[in-house]
C-alpha cells in the first residue's frame, strides 16, 4: 500500500525584477500550476499580476518557508512586512492585505464573473436595459458595457438574462432583455415575470 504524501503548505512569492507578490497556500505545487495557468490564459483574479504578466515580465515562483496550515496567514503577514521591507525597490502586487479573506476591487469581481461564464454567451450580442420605476429606455449595449452602467454582476445576469429577468441595484430596478426595436412596457414586464 503506497501512502499519500501530504502536500506541502507554506509562503512563496511571485517575483519579477520590478515587483513581487507575496501568497499562502495549503498546497504549493498546486498553486504554482493556477496562478501560471491563469495568468497563461489572461483569466488570473489579479489584474496586477495579470498586466505584470502582459507586459512581459518573467515571473518567478519561490518557496520562501514550508509551514503548518494554521500558521499559513500569520506567517504570510510577516514575510508580505519583511519582504517589502528587504525589497523597497519593488512593487507589491497583492490586492489585498495578507492574512486577511479576500476583499477583490469591483473590476477583480467583474473579471472573475466573465470568466466564470464566458464560454456560455455571445459577448457581443446587444440587450436593452431599462429601470422599471420610470420605464424609461436607459441604455443598449452587450452584457459586459449594461452590468457596467448598472453596475450588476455579469455572472448573475448572464446566467438568466435569457429569462427576460430584473436585476436590483441600490433600490433601482433594472430589466434587462435581447434587444427589441422597442422597449418593453412595464405591463410587458410585470407579465414577463409572473412567468
Amino acid at each position: 500500500m503506497n501512502p499519500q504524501i501530504a502536500p506541502e503548505s507554506g509562503i512563496y512569492v511571485l517575483k519579477t525584477v520590478k515587483h513581487f507578490y507575496i501568497g499562502l497556500s495549503s498546497n504549493l505545487k498546486k498553486r504554482k500550476y493556477q496562478h501560471f495557468n491563469k495568468l497563461k490564459n489572461n483569466t488570473h483574479q489579479n489584474s496586477r499580476l495579470q498586466n505584470v504578466f502582459n507586459k512581459g515580465y518573467e515571473l518567478t515562483f519561490e518557496v520562501l518557508e514550508i509551514v503548518e496550515n494554521e500558521l499559513l496567514e500569520d506567517k504570510e503577514i510577516a514575510w508580505f512586512l519583511r519582504y517589502s521591507e528587504e525589497h523597497r525597490a519593488l512593487t507589491p502586487l497583492n490586492l489585498k492585505d495578507c492574512g486577511s479573506k479576500p476583499t477583490y476591487s469591483f473590476e477583480a469581481k467583474q473579471k472573475m464573473s466573465e470568466n466564470k461564464c464566458k464560454n456560455s454567451y455571445n459577448w457581443n450580442k446587444k440587450y436593452n436595459a431599462i429601470t422599471v420605476d420610470s420605464n424609461a429606455f436607459e441604455a443598449t449595449g452587450t452584457l459586459k458595457e449594461i452590468c457596467e452602467m448598472f453596475g450588476l454582476s455579469v455572472k448573475l445576469v448572464s446566467d438568466s438574462v435569457i429569462n427576460s429577468n430584473t436585476y436590483n441595484n441600490n433600490n433601482r430596478e433594472v430589466f434587462i432583455t435581447e434587444t427589441l426595436e422597442k422597449p418593453p412596457s412595464l405591463d410587458d414586464i410585470d407579465y414577463m415575470n409572473e412567468w
